[in-house]
C-alpha cells in the first residue's frame, strides 16, 4: 500500500467517524427536544375576555361583558364562583410530566369524542389552546395536549371538572336576593286564600293585626332572600295561570310566581331573573306552607 493511498483511507475513516459524530449529535438534541416539557406562559385572569369549551360536538362560550360573564349562546349569567375556578384553572396550566409522544389517543381520553378542547381568548386574540382528556383515578394529575404539539403531558388536579361543565351547569341559578332587614310587607295569593303581612317595629302582623310567628317569617325569608334554581326551563314553558305568587316589599319590589308541578319541580319565574326557572318541589312547597299553615 503505498503512502498516498493509506492518507486517502485515514481521510474516508475521520469524515466517516466525523458524520456519525454529527448524526448522534443531532439525533441525541432532536430526542432531548423530544422529551423538553414546555414551560406556559402563566396568564391573568383580568386579560382574559372568552372562553371557548367544545365537548361532544357542542360549543360553549363564556364572554365577559363588563363586571359578568355571560353563557352563550343565550347570553344567561354565569355562576361567579364557578367562572373564577375555570379563569384560574385556565389561566395557571401547568405541564408537570410528558406521558406519551406516539400520538395515540384514546388511553388518555383525548381522541376526537371524548377530549375537551379549549381556547382562551383576550378578546378576538387566541391566548391559549389545549385539550383535556382523562383524569387519574385519584384527581391528581389529568392528561393534556397543546396547541400545536403531538405528545401527551400530565397537569395537576382535575381541571375537567370545570371545564367539563355543561352551558346548563354553568349558569348563575340565583333567582331571588334580597336583604331580609329592608323588607317590611309580604303578600301571597293561592287558590283561594290570600295573605298580607305586615312588620310593625320588630313585630309581624297579619291583616287583621294579629302577631305571625317569628320564626316562620324568619325562616320564610331566609328561603327567599337567597332563593337558587334547581334548573332552568326553556323559554314559555310555563302555563298562563300560576298557582302561586308572592310579592316582598321594600327598599323595592320583589316578586315571585308559582306555576303547577311538573314531575318532581315547579316552573316559576322571579322579577329578578329573565328567565324561567325551576324549583325543586321541598323548596316550593315549603314556601307555601309558611302561608298556608299560618
Amino acid at each position: 500500500m503505498t503512502r498516498s493511498t493509506g492518507n486517502r483511507i485515514t481521510y474516508i475513516v475521520l469524515a466517516g467517524l466525523i458524520l456519525l459524530l454529527s448524526l448522534y449529535l443531532a439525533l441525541r438534541q432532536r430526542d432531548r427536544m423530544q422529551y423538553t416539557i414546555p414551560e406556559l406562559d402563566e396568564l391573568h385572569a383580568a386579560e382574559i375576555g372568552m372562553i371557548e369549551i367544545q365537548q361532544s360536538g357542542e360549543v360553549v362560550k363564556l364572554v365577559r361583558s363588563g363586571e359578568i360573564w355571560q353563557i352563550q349562546p343565550g347570553d344567561y349569567p354565569a355562576d361567579p364562583e364557578l367562572i373564577d375556578q375555570v379563569l384560574t384553572a385556565a389561566a395557571t396550566l401547568k405541564l408537570t410530566d410528558l406521558v406519551s409522544v406516539t400520538g395515540n389517543y384514546g388511553r388518555f381520553g383525548l381522541e376526537e369524542q371524548s377530549r375537551i378542547r379549549v381556547t382562551v381568548y383576550k378578546e378576538q386574540e387566541p391566548l391559549r389552546s389545549f385539550e383535556l382528556g382523562k383524569s387519574a383515578s385519584t384527581y391528581r394529575h389529568t392528561f393534556v395536549r397543546i396547541d400545536g404539539d403531538e405528545r401527551v403531558f400530565q397537569a395537576p388536579g382535575d381541571p375537567g371538572a370545570f371545564f367539563g361543565l355543561s352551558g346548563q351547569d354553568l349558569r348563575d341559578r340565583s333567582v331571588l336576593s334580597f336583604d331580609q332587614k329592608t323588607i317590611t310587607d309580604i303578600s301571597a295569593q293561592g287558590d283561594g286564600w290570600s295573605v298580607e303581612l305586615t312588620k310593625v317595629g320588630t313585630t309581624w302582623t297579619d291583616k287583621s293585626g294579629g302577631p305571625v310567628e317569628r320564626e316562620t317569617i324568619g325562616e320564610l325569608l331566609a328561603t327567599l332572600s337567597d332563593l337558587d334554581a334547581f334548573s332552568y326551563a326553556e323559554q314559555g314553558r310555563q302555563e298562563d295561570r300560576h298557582i302561586f305568587s308572592i310579592t316582598l316589599t321594600g327598599s323595592k319590589t320583589y316578586t315571585l310566581d308559582v306555576f303547577p308541578r311538573q314531575d318532581n319541580l315547579y316552573p316559576a319565574r322571579s322579577s329578578e331573573n329573565t328567565h324561567p326557572f325551576n324549583l325543586y318541589y321541598a323548596v316550593t312547597e315549603n314556601i307555601i306552607g309558611a302561608f298556608t299553615h299560618h
